[in-house]
C-alpha cells in the first residue's frame, strides 16, 4: 500500500481512546491523519456497540459519550514501537496502512 519505504524514522499519526476514568484501551497508528482518525472512530463505535449489546447503555450514542480520545498526534514510528514491535509495525503499515499497537 505504501509507496515509500517505511522505517523507524517514518513520521506516523497516532490516536488513542479509552473509557473515561480508565487507561487507553484502543489505539491506532497510520500513515495519514485522516486514516488514523477513521480507524480510532471505528474502534470507538465498536466498543460502544459492545457496551450497548451487553446492556450497559441504551444506545450506542450514549456509550460513545463515555469514551474519550486523544486526538491525532505525530511521532516517528520508532518512538511508538519498541524494538521488538518495529518489524511488525512496518509490515502492517506497508500492507494495510495501519498498525494497531498493543495498549498498556
Amino acid at each position: 500500500m505504501a509507496s515509500k519505504k517505511i522505517d523507524g524514522n517514518t513520521i506516523v499519526y497516532s490516536a488513542a481512546a479509552w473509557w473515561r476514568d480508565n487507561d487507553p484501551s484502543m489505539q491506532a497508528v497510520a500513515l495519514t491523519s485522516k486514516r488514523v482518525e477513521k480507524e480510532i472512530e471505528k474502534q470507538m463505535r465498536e466498543a460502544a456497540r459492545w457496551a450497548r449489546d451487553d446492556g450497559n447503555y441504551e444506545t450506542i450514542r450514549e456509550a460513545l459519550g463515555d469514551i474519550a480520545w486523544s486526538g491525532v498526534h505525530t511521532f516517528a514510528l520508532k518512538d511508538l514501537a519498541s524494538s521488538r514491535e518495529l518489524r511488525e509495525a512496518i509490515d502492517e503499515l506497508e500492507d494495510s496502512g495501519v498498525w494497531y499497537p498493543p495498549t498498556p
